[in-house]
Order: structure tokens, then C-alpha cells, then sequence
């Protein structure tokens, strides 16, 4: 390395010892180099520094000469560099290494040799390089994991760069595309009927014209697909195009919806302009005070036209009260409350600017928009008028034989005396059972706030009483004794199910580790004879484990079971699948479904059935129960601070969903 600017103990004259044009030459040599370049004897003090090496480690040469290499950098001790240099200086091997230097928040890559008087340290800045290589690698991230097929092709149409979003919807592998013609994507034909055998080569020719631009593509399996590119042309130093980049989005399902859409409306259209009815849109007005004022046209149809004798052109855009100044205000107000609200009106008014009857419907089309359909009833109103006057001269008719009527009846009347001394002994007979029959509802309403104990008396006297009279009772009062004893049956059973309610939270146990799988298994043992009766069949997948009362899931279970065995449709056998997942992305908590193929229910009612004594079906119909099972379904899963919902539709089944969390604390 260049000496140091003193001359040592040697003689500057001495044989061997360079000259000072000698050692002004080399420093000059060193101070030119990029690298920098620092010399470390080997108590670790710098020897010599080049230009480089002042600029990298931005401190003067003259603080540094002589200096300790960890006094003046201390914060070097104990990182790669420490360990390279006393490697290079211990063992006399050269080393190399890269890494961060955070005082001078720089990357450094140094190389270090041993030397006669310690080591050499060749190192240059890489922080730049460093910079562009995180960049380059989160530019090729981007592209590799973007949701856009990218394709860079050639000028000849050769493609040299295929993303991975592009393999998989195109269906290639990048080494079965790249080198191949773009070509291939592209079919000779659309499907709208449009050649694309120029296609590439006019891209090519007028990139301008294609910047964005929609046509369909071909995968590999022959599938089409509706794209829409972004073409960016990349021109060589010679201003040609030398390639393309290719940015595109499949549209498919958008381009589907607009041909839906379109032929949509060209049926609206034809269905509109066919229509015997007249039909007009109309859009509110509102005054400066926020209030409707007014209505505008916005389409009508022919038979708008035909039954009022207006032209469509001269009504589009315009006011009604432009058209009709009589209409009255009260015609407004209420149009304005049907867009507003949306409250439909079906009403019949006539029109003293046209002269005719109208039948009119309006409904709401969007927010502050409504359309009216409506029919000249003119001739119905006359037709009603001529049946109001027939009406009259038959009552006059009617008034007559009446009187003539009467003098025949006195004579019944006298014959229908003794049918009605029977008809009040019967009445009274009556009032004396609804008599009775109240005293027994009051009697009930009275015994209810004692609960159980006088009900089971009343069902025990009841059973007694029946006995006791059996054969001397006529049929009336044998129903109202029945229906007393069903009576007290039902209250029973409405007091077993409101006691089953409350023990979900008085006899509940601690929560403790929970195999639902083994609980639904002995909810299906419970129900095993039901099941058998019914011919089902129940699958069950693997079902998680979770802390909770194992008894209460036991009762869980079988009550959603047990409903699924019951709203079955006639004629086919139940049919039962109970699996568990992860309820979305909530860490712990699982979805536990029980889906059957029953009756079905109205989303509507979802809220309703979870309440106590709520239920779907009147208590005549063949489904027995007092609504209180998915009550109790509810409390069990609120306890277990989870929540059940359920999704149906008539006559497509039923999927109540149990969300429950996998562990619980205290």
C-alpha cells in the first residue's frame, strides 16, 4: 500500500526506498480509483485512507490517520465488518462481506487482504444498488402477483413475458407460451363477428389506436373470454415499436350482463310499445321550498299516445301542468307520495281536459320516479250508470212484491211462533254452557298463579269427573269437559317448556371440554325410534371440539333434529346433514349447520321462531308443539356466548346455523 507521508527510519536515499515521485504517483493512483480504499495496521489504526474512502466514511483523512478503527467508529463493534477484518488480519486469508451500516444508514460491500503491515480494504457504497435491487424485486412481485393478465410481446408478435394471473386464466405454462405468437390468443373471428386475423399486426403498425381496447380472447382449452387491454407500446432508439406490454382484465361476466341488459331492454321496449294499456314515466319536481310542485314526461308509449291524443314528442321533458294546466294539485301530492314513499296507488279518476274515465295505477320506479299504467274506462262508467238505473226501477219492482210478501209471511208467522219458544230454550240452554265455560276459563285464569300443583289437581278432577258421569252427560257438555282437560294439558305442557326455559340457566354446569361429534351421537340416540318411524337419514361430518354443558348441547341438538324429523315434507323421507366449519376469518369460533329438506319457512319469519311460544303453525294444524323449542335452542346458545340464525324457503328445507366460540374463559 503508499506509505504514509513520513519516510520511516529508512534513509530516503537508501537502497530500495521509493522516491517521493514514486509515492506521489500511486496516491495519485489510489485517490483516482472509485472504490475506496483504507489501509489497517495490525493494532488496528488506520495507515491510509484514499479519496473514496473520506467520501464513503465522511470524515476528514486527517482525524482518521493513526486513529483506532473502532474508536472512530465505534458502533461498528460486534457487527459483520468487525468479524471480516479480524478474520482477514487473524488467519491471513482474504474475506469479503456486504451489510448495513446504521449510523451512516449506508450498505457497504468490502473485500479485505492481508498486507505486510495488517490488511487492505477495497469497499465501495452499495446503498444504490441495494435500493434498485429491492426495487427491481417489488416491481417483479407486482407483476408476478398481479390480478391482470400482463404480456409483454414482440414486434414480430413473439411473447417473451407471460404473468402467472395470465397462465392460469389463459391456461399455459409460462415455458409452453414464451417464444410462442401472441397469435395463438387471438381467434380469427369474434364471437360478435368481427375479424381479428390483423389484429396483432395492426397494433403493431398503430399502437395509438389500441391504448385501450376490448376483444375476445382464446384460452388453450378453446374457451372465450372477453378482455380488455391496455396496450403500451415501447419504442427502440430508432423510434420504432420494438414491443408491446399488454395489461388485461377479464370482462366476461361484464360484457354477458350488458348483451343480458341490452336484449332486456329491447324486450322492455317491445313489451312497452305493445302494451294496450297506457304507459307513462314520470320524474318529481320539487319547488324552492323542497316541496313536489310539479311532474315532468319522460317516456311514454303508442297506447299512451292512442288514448289521450297526445304525441310523444311534443310530451317528453315537459311539465304536466305545461300540458294539462286544470290537472288538479291533489293529483300531484298524491304521485308525489307514491315516488317518494313508494306506497302503489290504484284509483279511478276522471279527466274533465280529456273527458274520459281513467282505471290508473302508479307505483314507484326509483326514488323520486314513477310510472303510470292506466285504460279509458269511459265506456265501463257508462255501462255502470245504465246498471245504477236498471238498479233503481228493480228496487221499485222489488218494494211492491215485498208488500205482497208481507201478508204471506203473517200468515207463517203464527207456525214460526212455536219454533222460536224452541229456538230461545235452546239460547238459553246456550247461555246457561257459556256460562259454565266461563266460570271454567275464569276458574283457570285464577288457578294459573298457583302453576303446576292446581293444574295437576284440575287434570286429576277432570279424569275423576269424566268417570264419575261417564253415559250421563250429553254430547255438549261432554266437548266442553275434553277441551277443559286438553286445556289443562297444553298449560301443562306451556309450564314444562317455560320450566325447561328457565333451567337453562339454573341447572346449568360448568363449561368443559366438548366433542360435539359424541353429543350429537346420543341426540340421535335419543331420537333413534323417532328416526326409524320416519325413515331418515342423517349424515354427520367430522364436527369440532369446544368448551361447553354438555348436557345443554345434548338438548340443543335434538331439539334442531327433532324439528328437522318433523316439518318434513309428505311423501318424502326426511333427510338430515350436520357438518361444522370455521365461521369466516374469526379466530376460535365455528359454524356448526343443521340442514334438512322439510317444508321450509319465509325469511321473514326468522326473527319470530327463536321467541318463546312462537310458532309457524296454528295449533290445528298436524305439527304439534308449543313454540318453545327454539326458545330454549336460543338460551342454550346465548349462554354459551354464541349465536343461532337460520336461512330457508318454502318447500326447499331449512339450515339452522349454530356459531359457537372453540374456548371460553371462566
Amino acid at each position: 500500500m503508499p506509505p504514509e507521508n513520513s519516510t520511516g527510519a529508512g534513509d530516503r536515499g537508501s537502497a530500495g526506498a521509493p522516491s517521493e515521485d514514486s509515492r506521489e504517483r500511486v496516491t495519485a493512483i489510489f485517490d483516482s480509483m472509485a472504490e475506496g480504499f483504507a489501509g489497517i495496521g495490525f493494532d488496528w489504526r488506520y495507515t491510509y485512507l484514499n479519496q473514496s474512502a473520506v467520501r464513503f466514511l465522511r470524515k476528514p483523512r486527517e482525524q482518521l490517520i493513526g486513529q483506532d478503527v473502532f474508536r472512530a467508529f465505534p458502533e461498528a463493534k460486534g457487527t459483520a465488518f468487525e468479524g471480516c477484518f479480524r478474520k482477514a488480519l487473524d488467519e491471513r486469508v482474504p474475506q469479503s462481506v456486504e451489510a448495513f451500516y446504521e449510523p451512516l444508514q449506508s450498505w457497504f460491500e468490502c473485500r479485505c487482504y492481508p498486507s505486510p503491515e495488517g490488511i487492505a480494504v477495497l469497499f465501495i457504497d452499495s446503498t444504490e444498488k441495494k435500493r434498485r435491487e429491492e426495487e427491481r424485486g417489488i416491481y417483479h412481485e407486482m407483476i408476478r402477483n398481479a390480478n391482470s393478465a400482463i404480456i409483454l410481446w414482440k414486434r414480430d408478435g413473439t411473447i417473451s413475458f407471460f404473468n402467472e394471473f395470465a397462465q392460469e386464466l389463459f391456461g399455459y405454462r409460462s415455458e409452453e407460451i414464451i417464444g410462442r405468437h401472441v397469435g395463438v390468443l387471438v381467434p380469427e373471428t369474434e364471437s360478435s363477428g368481427a375479424e381479428l386475423t390483423g389484429l396483432v399486426r395492426d397494433i403493431v403498425t398503430h399502437p395509438e389506436r389500441y391504448m385501450n381496447y376490448i376483444n375476445e380472447n382464446v384460452c388453450r382449452d378453446g374457451r372465450r373470454v372477453w378482455m380488455t387491454w391496455t396496450n403500451k407500446a415501447i419504442f427502440d432508439n430508432n423510434g420504432q415499436v420494438a414491443e408491446i406490454l399488454a395489461v388485461g382484465n377479464d370482462v366476461t361476466r361484464l360484457k354477458l350482463a350488458d348483451e343480458a341488459l341490452r336484449q332486456s331492454e329491447e324486450r322492455y321496449r317491445a313489451l312497452f310499445d305493445t302494451m294496450t294499456e297506457g304507459f307513462a314515466l314520470h320524474e318529481i319536481i320539487t319547488g324552492t321550498d323542497g316541496r313536489p310542485c310539479d311532474y315532468r314526461f319522460l317516456d311514454v308509449n303508442p297506447a299512451f299516445e292512442r288514448l289521450t291524443g297526445f304525441k310523444r314528442e311534443d310530451l317528453i321533458g315537459r311539465r304536466m301542468l305545461e300540458i294539462l294546466p286544470p290537472t288538479e294539485s291533489h293529483w300531484i301530492d298524491k304521485y308525489a307520495r307514491v315516488a317518494l314513499t313508494g306506497e302503489p296507488v290504484h284509483t279511478e279518476s276522471f279527466s274533465a281536459a280529456l273527458g274520459h274515465w281513467y282505471d290508473v295505477y302508479a307505483y314507484r320506479t326509483a326514488p323520486g320516479r314513477f310510472a303510470v299504467i292506466f285504460s279509458d274506462s269511459t265506456d265501463r262508467k257508462r255501462m255502470e250508470h245504465e246498471l245504477r238505473k236498471s238498479r233503481d226501477e228493480l228496487e221499485i219492482t222489488v218494494r211492491k212484491r215485498t208488500a205482497e210478501l208481507q201478508l204471506a209471511n203473517d200468515r207463517l208467522r203464527e207456525e214460526n211462533r212455536e219454533r222460536i219458544r224452541t229456538e230461545q230454550s235452546l239460547r238459553l240452554e246456550e247461555a246457561r254452557l257459556e256460562a259454565l265455560n266461563q266460570e271454567l276459563q275464569d276458574f283457570a285464569f285464577t288457578a294459573s298463579h298457583d302453576l303446576s300443583e292446581p293444574l295437576r289437581k284440575i287434570k286429576a278432577f277432570g279424569d275423576l269427573i269424566a268417570r264419575r258421569i261417564e253415559g250421563f252427560i250429553d254430547e255438549v257438555s261432554k266437548d266442553y269437559l275434553e277441551r277443559m282437560q286438553a286445556a289443562a294439558a297444553r298449560m301443562q305442557k306451556l309450564l314444562d317448556s317455560l320450566l325447561s326455559y328457565s333451567r337453562v340457566t339454573t341447572e346449568a354446569v360448568p363449561m368443559m371440554p366438548t366433542d360435539l361429534g359424541s353429543v350429537v351421537e346420543e341426540a340421535l340416540s335419543n331420537l333413534e325410534v323417532l328416526i326409524e318411524e320416519k325413515g331418515a337419514e342423517v349424515e354427520v361430518s367430522d364436527l369440532t371440539t369446544l368448551e361447553a354443558d354438555r348436557i345443554q348441547l345434548i338438548q340443543l341438538f335434538q331439539n334442531l333434529i327433532g324439528n328437522a324429523l318433523k316439518y318434513h315434507r309428505e311423501g318424502e323421507a326426511p333427510r338430515v346433514r350436520i357438518y361444522s366449519h370455521k365461521a369466516g376469518d374469526e379466530e376460535g369460533v365455528y359454524e356448526t349447520c343443521v340442514e334438512d329438506n322439510g317444508i321450509g319457512f319465509e325469511d321473514k319469519y326468522i326473527d319470530k321462531i327463536f321467541l318463546p311460544f312462537q310458532r309457524l303453525h296454528g295449533r290445528s294444524s298436524v305439527y304439534e308443539g308449543v313454540g318453545m323449542g327454539l326458545a330454549i335452542c336460543r338460551k342454550i346458545v346465548k349462554r354459551h356466548g354464541g349465536d343461532i340464525t337460520a336461512r330457508s324457503k318454502p318447500g326447499e328445507g331449512s339450515t339452522f346455523i349454530v356459531t359457537l366460540p372453540g374456548s371460553r374463559n371462566g
